[in-house]
């Protein structure tokens, strides 16, 4: 692992880089403010970075907002002796994926330090060749690039990408990049985020958008339809995903590109989530429901009402590792967060709070089960209903607020 330290208490620093030694490190690097850290980031490739908050120069939240506009994939972990609500939601909103709290306990430092090793590995073993990203499902041997889409600036960084590995570009890349950016192009029209997948295998190479339900299989056909025109080039759309495959090696004689798209009309058990992750988000829906069956008969303590905020929490952490939930799971975080917040709203409005929490139970539980037992038409199919809920829960806490999804910064990197 490449780890970076950022912050400026030495103490600090040394406390945590001897807890590394415990750990396989090939490297660790330190910085002692947000503008060191970032000069170093785009000069090395690290797989963690542990961010302290309060810093001169540039602090962690300016940092880490200035990180994920190029980086997405690296973990970072805020530490932080501020344990104000607005401090830790600013963080997690710029782009963390946790939080630590100063002064450090040596036991617990070194769990959690494991803990994020694993999941970082478990991350990488996701993207590798076992679990292809592509609908076709071909497994890609040399290399994978995540590009998240958000602005017009990270279009271009599909063009750097391609200038630099596509140089002399074959007739079916250009028409494969084309494509692939017009799609992009509509999505942010509509103001939607998706991901792009890079894939490079054997047979073929591969774009992969990733969050693109919002555009139907009709509409996918007529902005792709006129670029794909040669005849080592396809395309296909299923539900939330749409891949273009292009540099063919067993080509056939067709003069133009196939275009294939997958009716989903048969209901699917899904198992994108790991056994151990199911297993605990299922243990985690039930202690939500055992919270909102308590809600319907009397107000819920403020300790009741923490636990439950904690509860959504770690759903939303467990949804937010994988791309095909992750709009649930970042609804999901900022909802705790609003919960956390007005501990005592909740209570004064327990009661009217308790009908919308019957719905958004039975909403999780319902999701849960279709997806992962009995079998669903798509990964998306509850989606707006569970994000409605979330977004109305949180209305009513904060009256003042207008939640959407769109208005949310990225709280995972995958």
């Amino acid at each position: 692992m490449n780890v970076l330290i950022v912050d400026d208490d030495l103490n600090s620093a040394k406390v945590l880089e001897y807890a590394l030694q415990y750990f396989d490190c090939a490297l660790i690097k330190e910085a002692i403010n947000g503008e060191d850290a970032l000069e170093l980031i785009k000069t090395q490739e690290f797989d963690i970075i542990f961010m302290d908050v309060n810093m001169p120069i540039m602090n962690g939240i300016e940092a880490t907002t200035l990180i994920r506009e190029f980086n997405s994939s690296v973990f970072i972990v805020a530490t932080s002796n501020d344990f104000s609500q607005t401090t830790v939601h600013s963080m997690f909103k710029a782009g963390a994926n946790d939080y630590i709290y100063k002064p450090y306990i040596s036991n617990l430092l070194r769990h959690r330090i494991a803990n994020y090793f694993k999941l970082i590995e478990n991350k990488k073993e996701a993207i590798s060749n076992n679990k292809p990203i592509n609908i076709f499902n071909v497994a890609c041997k040399s290399s994978f690039s995540v590009f998240k889409i958000s602005c017009t600036q990270d279009i271009c960084a599909i063009d750097e990408y391609a200038n630099k590995f596509y140089a002399n570009a074959s007739k079916s890349t250009s028409d494969a990049i084309s494509a692939i950016k017009k799609v992009s192009l509509a999505m942010l029209g509509l103001k939607h985020k998706h991901i792009v997948f890079i894939e490079h295998g054997d047979f073929g190479e591969y774009f992969t958008a990733v969050g693109v339900r919002e555009l139907n299989s009709r509409v996918l056909f007529e902005l792709i339809d006129q670029e794909l025109t040669t005849k080592d080039t396809r395309c296909a759309i299923k539900g939330n995903k749409l891949s273009i495959e292009f540099n063919l090696q067993d080509s056939d004689n067709q003069n133009t590109a196939k275009i294939d798209v997958f009716e989903n009309n048969t209901p699917q058990v899904y198992d994108f989530i790991d056994k151990e992750d199911l297993v605990e988000l299922r243990d985690y829906l039930n202690d939500m429901e055992s919270s909102l069956i308590a809600l319907q008969y009397s107000a819920l303590t403020k300790t009741e009402v923490l636990y439950l905020a904690e509860t959504i929490s770690k759903i939303s952490t467990i949804l937010g590792r994988y791309n095909e939930v992750y709009s649930i799971a970042v609804m999901l975080k900022s909802l705790s967060f609003d919960i956390k917040d007005c501990v005592d709203t909740f209570i004064e409005k327990s009661k009217s709070l308790s009908k919308v929490f019957i719905n958004f139970g039975a909403d999780m539980l319902d999701w849960q089960k279709a997806l992962f037992v009995d079998g669903a038409l798509s990964v998306n199919f509850m989606d707006d209903s569970i994000i409605a809920n979330c977004e109305s829960i949180s209305k009513m806490l904060k009256p003042e607020l207008d939640v959407s999804s769109d208005d949310l910064d990225d709280i995972f990197s995958f």
